[in-house]
């Protein structure tokens, strides 16, 4: 957020409870071209110990040779919308929206052989 009190608080217990739930996870479960550079990332993300399936809408950046690992890489954007109540961080809903757009840039690069 560039807002460290902001920060603070999201990653207190009203919200995010970090001290407790350090984690957010996103495991895939399929993929499905969506068209060109496009894909479609069903998967199951979990949040404060809580586990719902989300569609990722994914643009593929580039595929190429990673410069400085010098191996193959991907990079992927990646976007959905969830309910913030579903994963009990819905403080102050309805009056601060419920839903919100979550936004995602990676890099995935091949594993170094095994030595």
């Amino acid at each position: 957020t560039g807002l460290d009190k902001l920060e603070q608080h999201l990653r207190g217990p009203d919200f995010f409870d970090v001290t407790t739930w350090p984690t957010i996870t996103f495991k895939s479960t399929s993929v499905k071209a969506a068209g060109k550079g496009k894909l479609k990332v069903t998967g199951d993300l979990t949040i404060k110990g809580i586990t719902k399936p989300v569609v990722l809408s994914v643009t593929i950046n580039k595929l190429g040779m990673q410069p400085i690992a010098k191996r193959e890489a991907a990079g992927f954007s990646a976007t959905t919308t969830i309910k913030r109540s579903d994963f009990d961080v819905g403080k102050y809903a309805p009056n601060v929206s419920d839903q919100v757009m979550l936004s995602i840039t990676t890099e995935a690069i091949v594993p170094k052989p095994a030595q």
